[in-house]
């Protein structure tokens, strides 16, 4: 009796363990995570939900979403603070001295004169934005330049003083010699000498020695070589030299490839003080690295990682939620003239997505967040998917816009 009474009762417990077990993972798939595994079984998947919205004004605004979702291939995602890349006294020392050395000339213009003609920079006395060094025994100018066109663009360049110094044996007869990329695939043309893989530790060494290690590659190429000939006769051109680019990135994810940096937009300069299109292209033959371009650089100050992100369900109530405040502020900001009565949303991603920072105007963060969109990029939404706010898309106000 007394055997069969503790049989039971200890199958009983085990049930109710194992009961328990099952009701522990369940809970544990609802709650928050900092894996982005967990959305595994929606990547490929639609949301579908409609409803009707009405702003403050009492304006209806129809809410239709069928977004198909895709998800990122990363095991975690994190919050990054980066920096605008400032061309001050101490970023130009630190940059011309790990591309340089100590041997640095000014070079205001682009005459024809040796090193010898320049004057020599000073310690610590960093003028003006243009200077001449050597790598490798040949002559390379860097310069830096800003535009505000449309915002606050800002451009670092290093190339040969001379081309011809750089350039492929057969391309040395013609003049104006330019360099460009092409495909990959024309990889089995390359006259380099240099494998694809040791072009790459070498652009690594050299962004490092330049003071930007933290950069995820994005693309990559050869270098193609055209030149003009001179009395109007054909040019030339050849395949000789490796091409790599790189954007701002944690843990191998790089913010370009998210799919936010150049935005849904084709005008996303309009929208950022400082533009999201941030990024370096490097050139690399057999003489080492002979170009690179620097767009709007920055750099990483700080990043927590592995950030736990919402549930799926959490997010798609706080997405409908957030729906009337989000309607309001498209009609108040930019559709009251077009009498907007719809919101259609075809996308939706989980992407990195750069806000800024309320206590400084050259300070960013890099956030995991969801992006409804449409097709033609008419509507976006951003959803931080840490807290579940509702991330303005723009960081410069509509009334700056007008006045622009």
């Amino acid at each position: 009796m007394i055997i069969t009474v503790l049989g039971l009762f200890l199958l009983s417990a085990c049930a109710g363990r194992e009961e328990e077990k099952k009701l522990g993972q369940t809970r544990q798939k609802k709650e928050s995570s900092a894996e982005v595994s967990q959305f595994s079984d929606i990547d490929g998947t639609t949301w579908q939900d409609s409803w009707v919205e009405k702003t403050a004004s009492g304006v209806a605004v129809n809410i239709d979403i069928n977004a198909y979702t895709t998800i990122p291939d990363l095991k975690r995602m994190s919050v990054v603070e980066v920096e605008k890349y400032e061309f001050d006294n101490k970023n130009k020392k630190e940059l011309l001295e790990g591309l340089f050395g100590t041997e640095i000339w000014y070079c205001e213009n682009k005459s024809k004169k040796a090193p010898k003609d320049f004057v020599k920079l000073k310690e610590n006395d960093y003028k003006g934005n243009q200077y001449l060094g050597e790598r490798d025994g040949i002559r390379y100018r860097l310069s830096y330049e800003t535009s505000h066109v449309e915002s606050e663009n800002s451009f670092i360049y290093l190339e040969p003083y001379d081309w011809k110094d750089v350039a492929p044996d057969t391309m040395k007869e013609y003049t104006d010699i330019g360099v460009g990329h092409a495909d990959i695939r024309w990889q089995s043309e390359n006259q380099c000498k240099m494998s694809k893989e040791e072009a790459k530790e070498a652009a690594g060494d050299f962004l490092q020695k330049a003071g930007f290690p933290d950069l995820v590659k994005t693309d990559e190429g050869v270098l193609r070589w055209d030149g003009d000939a001179a009395d109007d006769l054909q040019g030339g051109a050849a395949i000789d030299g490796w091409y790599f680019a790189y954007s701002p990135g944690v843990e191998g994810a790089a913010f370009t490839a998210s799919g936010v940096e150049r935005g849904a937009r084709s005008d996303d300069a309009y929208y950022h003080r400082y533009p999201t299109n941030c990024g370096v292209r490097v050139c690399v033959t057999d003489k080492g690295v002979i170009k690179a371009e620097w767009d709007n650089p920055i750099r990483i100050l700080s990043s927590v990682t592995g950030v736990k992100l919402l549930p799926f369900d959490t997010v798609r109530e706080i997405i409908r939620s957030q729906m009337t405040e989000y309607a309001a502020y498209c009609y108040k900001e930019y559709y009251s003239t077009k009498k907007l009565k719809s919101l259609r949303f075809d996308r939706m991603e989980l992407v990195y997505c750069r806000v800024s920072d309320p206590d400084s105007r050259n300070r960013f963060t890099y956030v995991p967040a969801w992006r409804l969109r449409n097709n033609n990029g008419e509507e976006v939404y951003f959803m931080n998917a840490v807290d579940g706010s509702l991330i303005r898309e723009w960081e410069v106000i509509w009334g700056e816009l007008k006045m622009w």
